[in-house]
C-alpha cells in the first residue's frame, strides 16, 4: 500500500527527527520542566506514532505528485500540492 505524506512527516519518517512538532507546544519551558500532561506536542506525538505502528515498516518512495489538496496519512493535516510517497510493507488489506 502506497501512502502520501507531508513534507515534515516524511523527515520524521526517515530521519526519526521529530522536532518539527515543537513548534506545536508552548508549555516546555525552564520553568514548567517539561511539558504538561494536556501538551498539544505530545499528543500529536502520540497520534503520529500511533499511525506509524499502524503502517508498519515504511520504504521512502520518492516526491508524490499530487495536484491540488491531500491529507497527509500520518498527521492528518491537509497539503497542498507535493508531498512524500511511502509504501508499507502491509498490503492494503491487512491495514485495517
Amino acid at each position: 500500500m502506497t501512502i502520501t505524506t507531508c513534507d515534515s512527516c516524511a523527515a520524521g519518517i526517515s530521519n526519526a527527527d521529530w522536532t518539527h512538532l515543537d513548534a506545536s507546544c508552548c508549555c516546555n519551558t525552564a520553568a514548567n520542566n517539561g511539558h504538561c500532561e494536556d501538551c498539544e506536542a505530545e499528543r500529536m506525538h502520540a497520534s503520529i506514532s500511533a499511525m506509524l505502528e499502524h503502517y508498519g515498516w515504511l520504504t521512502h518512495l520518492g516526491e508524490a505528485d499530487e495536484p491540488g489538496y491531500f491529507e497527509c496519512a500520518v498527521c492528518s493535516d491537509i497539503q497542498c500540492g507535493g508531498g512524500q510517497r511511502f509504501e508499507s510493507a502491509y498490503a492494503e488489506d491487512e491495514v485495517a
